[in-house]
This record gives C-alpha cells, sequence and structure tokens, in this order.
C-alpha cells in the first residue's frame, strides 16, 4: 500500500487521478489544496489538506506527519506563480523524510525535449524549472508522466467534466480539420481518463525511471483527419497551415471554438492552439521511448477510433448496449466507468434472472436490442441457469460477444453462441496464477500427506502416530514426474512453477501439441496419448476444459493405466473425475493419494473419500483470489472493447475457430 499525496487533486486532471487512485483501493489518498473542501468527505481513505504553498515548511510537516511516501502534483501551470507554487511544493517534499518518489507535473510533452527548439512554448520554463529544482535533492526519485496530446482535445468521448477542452486539429462537430504542416507529422494522444488509470497503476511499481511514456494512441496527424471522416461518415473540410504561417498567428479558426471565447479568452485559444500546432508539425509529439503501458500490459487504452466512436459530436448513432449479468463491479470502479461512457449498460435484478423470467424478458424485448453480454463475477450472474440452445434462441441478432469471469464454459453452449455469430471469450487469464499456485500445493499435499498431518494434529494420540508413520509414505516432489492434462495457460503455469520449485520432470497431453518454443519455456514433453502419460507419471494433474457433452476423462480405465502409488490432482472441473472408480483405486493401494479442489456434485463431496488421510478435498478455492476477481472483471471489460470498439477476436475467445478473421 502506498501513501500518496496529490497537489491539485480536487479538480482537472488532479481530480481524475486522486478518483483513479481511490479506485484501485489499495492505497490511501491525501490531498493537498489551496483552499479546504469536503468534496471527499464521503471517502474513508481521503483526507483532504488546505496548504499554503508560500510555506514549504508547513507541506514538509503535513507530508511527514501523515508518513506520506509519494507525492504527485497535477498543479496547473499556466503562471510564474503557479510555477512557484510547485517549487515550493518540491522544497517541501524534498524536506519531508518519509517521502521517496515525487512525479512533478507534467503530463503532456517532453518539455526537456521542447526546451532545445528555438521557439517560445507557452510554460516550458515552468517545466525545466521543477526538474532543476529536483537535482537538489538526489535521494528523491521522480518520474515524469509523458502523454502526449489530450485526446479530449479531439472530440472524443463524453469529456470528463473536471476537463475543460478546447478543439484542436478537428472539429467533428462541423466537419473542419485544420492540420498543421502536410500532415505527415505523428503524434502521440492519450485521454485524461487513461492518464489517470495509468498514473494510479504505476503507483505500484517498485522502480520510477526518470520519465515513462503513457500512449493511448500514435497516429499521423492525416490519419487523424481520416479517423475521424470514417466516424463522422463524411469528409472534413481541412486546412493546411504551414510551420510559418503558424508562427505568424496564421491558422484556420475552428467554429466549435468561438462559443468557448466566453469562458477563455480568444489570444488565449489561440495562443494554445498556435504553439501545439506547431509542436505537432515539427515532431515535438513523435514522443518516443520506454512505455509505462509495457510495465503494466493489463491496461488497455483508448484509441482514437474507439473514443470517437462514441462521440456525441460524430453521431446521433445509440452508444452500443451491454447487458450487465450478476453484481455490480466491486473493484475496478475507474475502468469501469470509462466502460459506461463507452456503453449503455444495463444490469437486470436478480429476479429478472431467474431462468423463467430472462427468457419472458428477452422474449418481450424488455432490454432492447442491446450487443454485449457482461458477467463479471462468477458467483452472480449465472441465476438463468445453462445457456442452450432455448435461451440462445432468445437473444436479440444485435449480441455480438459474451465475456463472463471463471475459465471453465461448461455452462454454456459455445457452440451454439457462435451458431447466432455470438463470441464467447471466459477470463482464463485471470485465474492462471491462483490456480496454478493452489496445485502446487496439491504437489505438495500428495506427496507429503498433508491430509493426515493436518487432521492429527487435533488430537495427542493420532499426532504421535501421524509424527511416527507419515515419514514412510511422504517423498519430495523433486525429481519426479509430474504429468499435465491440458497445457492451457494454466497448465502452462503450472509446468513452469512445478519445474522452477521442484526441478520436476514435466510431461503433458493436450488435443493440441504447443509449439516447441511452449513446450522449451515451461520445460514439458508432449505425450501423444493419455494412456502413455500418466503410465509413466508420479503425480498427475487434470486442468483441463470439461467437455460439452460432460465426459470423464479420469475414469476407471484410464486409471488403471496409472503407475502403482501415483497421485492424482483435479483443479479442473468435478465431471471429469469419475470419484467412485478413484475411490476403489485408493482402496486398493493402486493410487496413493489424491487433492481434488472440484467435485461432481458440488457443493457436496464423494462420501468415499471424506475423512481421508490420503485425499485432500478442498472447497473450489484454487482460483479464489482478490486479484483474481479483480481481473475478472477487468479482462471481461477488454474483451467487450475489443468486440465492439475494436473489431478484434479477443484472445480467451474460446470459439474463435468458429470464426472468420473479419468479425
Amino acid at each position: 500500500m502506498v501513501r500518496v499525496a496529490v497537489a491539485g487533486g480536487t479538480s482537472g486532471l488532479g481530480r481524475l487521478v486522486v478518483n483513479a487512485i481511490i479506485a484501485t483501493k489499495k492505497h490511501d489518498v491525501f490531498v493537498l489544496s489551496r483552499k479546504d473542501s469536503d468534496i471527499f468527505a464521503s471517502e474513508p481513505t481521503v483526507k483532504l489538506f488546505a496548504v499554503d504553498y508560500e510555506v514549504p515548511a508547513t507541506i514538509t510537516g503535513i507530508l511527514e506527519e501523515n508518513r506520506v511516501d509519494t507525492v504527485i502534483s497535477c498543479l496547473h501551470l499556466n503562471s510564474k506563480e503557479a510555477s512557484d507554487a510547485q517549487l515550493n511544493l518540491i522544497e517541501g517534499v524534498g524536506k519531508a523524510p518519509t517521502v521517496k518518489r515525487f512525479a512533478p507535473s507534467e503530463f503532456g510533452l517532453d518539455y526537456l525535449e521542447v526546451a532545445k527548439v528555438d521557439f517560445e512554448f507557452h510554460a516550458v520554463e515552468f517545466k525545466v524549472a521543477a526538474i532543476e529544482k529536483l537535482k537538489e535533492f538526489p535521494s528523491l526519485k521522480y518520474t515524469r508522466f509523458i502523454t502526449g496530446t489530450f485526446m479530449d482535445f479531439f472530440g472524443p468521448p463524453p469529456n470528463p467534466p473536471q476537463i475543460n477542452v478546447i478543439s484542436i486539429i478537428i472539429d467533428p462537430e462541423n466537419a473542419k480539420a485544420a492540420v498543421p504542416g502536410d500532415g505527415s507529422a505523428t503524434i502521440l494522444i492519450t485521454h485524461t481518463t487513461d492518464v489517470a488509470l495509468f498514473v494510479a497503476t504505476a503507483l505500484s511499481l517498485t522502480d520510477w525511471p526518470e520519465k515513462l511514456i503513457i500512449q493511448g494512441d500514435r497516429l499521423t496527424l492525416n490519419e487523424v483527419v481520416s479517423v475521424a471522416e470514417s466516424v463522422k461518415g463524411s469528409k472534413f473540410d481541412v486546412t493546411y497551415s504551414s510551420v510559418e504561417d503558424l508562427k505568424a498567428g496564421k491558422s484556420a479558426e475552428l467554429p466549435s471554438n468561438i462559443p468557448r471565447y466566453a469562458f477563455l479568452p480568444k489570444p488565449m485559444i489561440d495562443g494554445i492552439t498556435q504553439t501545439v500546432s506547431i509542436g505537432m508539425a515539427i515532431g515535438l509529439l513523435d514522443i518516443k521511448g520506454p512505455l509505462l503501458n509495457d510495465l503494466v500490459p493489463e491496461m488497455k487504452p483508448l484509441s482514437l477510433e474507439a473514443a470517437e466512436m462514441t462521440a456525441d459530436t460524430y453521431s446521433t448513432a445509440p452508444r452500443p448496449v451491454v447487458l450487465h449479468i450478476g453484481d455490480p463491479i466491486l473493484y475496478n470502479e475507474a475502468i469501469y466507468a470509462r466502460f459506461c461512457e463507452l456503453y449503455t449498460v444495463i444490469r437486470p435484478s436478480t429476479e429478472e434472472r431467474q431462468r423463467p423470467e430472462f427468457i419472458k424478458a428477452l422474449k418481450e424485448n424488455r432490454w432492447g436490442d442491446f450487443n454485449a453480454i457482461f458477467r463479471p463475477y462468477w458467483s452472480t450472474g449465472g441465476e438463468m441457469g445453462k445457456w442452450d440452445a432455448e435461451l440462445i434462441s432468445c437473444l436479440p441478432q444485435g449480441v455480438r460477444v459474451f465475456a463472463s469471469a471463471g475459465a471453465g464454459y461448461d455452462w454454456a453452449d459455445v457452440d451454439e453462441l457462435a451458431n447466432h455469430g455470438i463470441i464467447y471469450c471466459n477470463s482464463a487469464a485471470a485465474c492462471t496464477e491462483s490456480v496454478a499456485d493452489f496445485a502446487l500445493f496439491g504437489i505438495l499435499s500428495t506427496f507429503r500427506q498433508l491430509p493426515w498431518c493436518t487432521t492429527a494434529s487435533s488430537d495427542p494420540t493420532s499426532f504421535t502416530r501421524c509424527h511416527l508413520d507419515a515419514t514412510a509414505l511422504s517423498r519430495n516432489p523433486r525429481g519426479h514426474v509430474l504429468a499435465i492434462i491440458g497445457l492451457g495457460n494454466i497448465g502452462q503455469a503450472i509446468a513452469a512453477k512445478a519445474f522452477a520449485a521442484f526441478k520436476m520432470r514435466i510431461l503433458y497431453y493436450d488435443v493440441n501439441r504447443k509449439s516447441s518454443e511452449v513446450e522449451a519455456q515451461v520445460h514439458a514433453t508432449f505425450v501423444p496419448t493419455l494412456q502413455d502419460l500418466v503410465r509413466q507419471s508420479d503425480c498427475v494433474i487434470v486442468a483441463t476444459p470439461a467437455s460439452p457433452d460432460g465426459k470423464v476423462l479420469v475414469n476407471g480405465d484410464l486409471l488403471a493405466h496409472f503407475k502403482k502409488g501415483a497421485r492424482l490432482i483435479n483443479v479442473a472441473r468435478g465431471n471429469l473425475v469419475d470419484e467412485e472408480h478413484l475411490a476403489d483405486a485408493i482402496d486398493s493401494g493402486h493410487i496413493k493419494s489424491a487433492m481434488l479442489d472440484v467435485h461432481t456434485f458440488e457443493p457436496k463431496v464423494n462420501e468415499r473419500l471424506k475423512n481421508r488421510r490420503e485425499v485432500m478435498l478442498t472447497c473450489h478455492n484454487a482460483g479464489g483470489t482478490v486479484d483474481t476477481h479483480i481481473d475478472f472483471e477487468r479482462l471481461s471489460m477488454e474483451n467487450i472493447e475489443a468486440v465492439l470498439s475494436r473489431a478484434e477476436m479477443p484472445n480467451s475467445a474460446v470459439n474463435a475457430h468458429l470464426f472468420s478473421l473479419d468479425i
């Protein structure tokens, strides 16, 4: 957990940053403001302090008293007075012993590069002064968040209320564009909501380099116009201005800026558009370098096209509609807020999700012609039962994607969904780490007799017996042969962890053999048949999806092929293992021990496997961590956005093979 202070956090980008940090539910937030305010009174993790930026010592005292370790400046550097406030802030931060990291108010160009250009750009001297001031405190780590121009200035999407915008380059409302140079220059643009999300995510990084680039989209000025024309569905009236003309103050006026002169004087808007346009034309927005995106690949920023598709200034067509089944979002509130900007989200009540009522509602078109189904939790949203032909046939024709939490999908007929043109996406990647970790626990459980060791500890007699006798039945996993049935994301993670932790020899079976690169990466060797696989193995882990027809995989016949004294672990689906035949094999001594996290008739477990010292039974807990559920939410939203906003096939689309490449 980070204790972070945001200077200028009551409005503008600072308010967005504070909201994004709050939404992570990971950090304590302190807001530094010139005036006292109760705007965060309802947020228990936020404290606001009114500070005098002319007295650095008071800032030092607040930071030290509250053990703040990171400070982000979002002060709006539009004047010498504002710049002096940030310099005093840095003075106060640098003398606070608890503060280790600082981010100056940059959020735009690489101003150290801009300062090298022979042209007077607005506020550059203020940005450079902050970096020079930071050099006075060598123990204070700092990073400059470089974002390029805010995407908000190009029309999309409905702007956050905290951001006041003007039109730069394009005026979608009036189908006009004022392009600097010949339009071939490349620019970096990022939406402010994404800037805030990335800054909040960066708090969890252990190291802050001196520059972190946040990339929303990168394209040429001519491509910006083309995207706008494509989304608008009409050609723009485009005017090109040379750098010389721009320096002389000659540029086309965008009509949508005229009403804004009421709150921003025309000379100010002209000055901003002039300097930004010149910067674009001479390549200052073609910012390159290490991307924060690469350090947090789970973050998926808005592209210009995706953002413009939902902007009211581009189209009067309604936004795509998403049917959200299940509980509200619990963790990714900032991402969900942006999701709700892109789409109209409808969440049926619990009563409406019961199968008879759900089918009735679909037939009467109660929720209209929605385009996506969003199920962010495994524990709720399944009240309507199996998604079979009866249910799927009631869906509107416009549904294109069903994105759900969880790895398994035996409850949904994904082939039938494909027949109706619906891509089904699971969230298997979200639970990869948690399930793989649990499988390692299963390895230790079955090799070291952990069920016996834990239950025997409750009684002195059984304690003594276990202490004396368990040794003869226990083995170290190291060097033994581990078989994995199903080498998907989870199977690969199990293989990698088992090899790294125990140096086990890894064999696997999968209906689709993996590439030699994947096999080498996880130290796994392919075996072409299940019988040959289990015959060679000391421990077998089931990590494959259930068959749509409910076929049992580990049946009596396959168990007979197991090496005598082998171990079995199931972290996949309960109906993949014939539990009665497994009990027989344990009774006979053919199977030495087992660990089952999933069961055929959950929540009931097999009576013959209960309370046995050779068997560890858990309650379908393998994927159950907070981290998993955070990613369930995030991945489900990203999968919907990939289909609806980018027309891309998501990586986790389990029925992708039934679609053409063009979706």
